[in-house]
């Protein structure tokens, strides 16, 4: 099958025949598990990120170096700083 996709990526995981693809992102029980957005080195290598947090169960989003949110299973926290 023939996929086409962004030019820039460098990750493609499936194709268009595929009913089901996923990425799994496995840690310790008391783990963290990132996805991370830079562009520069040291602390712009991860000024964008998508966490879970394995021991308090939250999924946590971070723009421009600073957490913006939170979920929890019964909560949603947004920070407006």
């Amino acid at each position: 099958t023939d996929t086409h996709v962004y030019a820039g990526m460098d990750l493609h995981i499936g194709n268009t025949s595929d009913s089901q693809n996923g990425v799994q992102i496995q840690t310790a029980t008391d783990g963290n598990g990132y996805v991370m957005f830079g562009d520069g080195s040291g602390t712009d290598a991860f000024q964008g990120q998508v966490s879970y947090n394995h021991t308090n169960d939250y999924l946590r989003l971070v723009a421009g170096g600073g957490e913006r949110a939170r979920i929890w299973a019964n909560r949603f926290v947004v920070n407006e700083n």
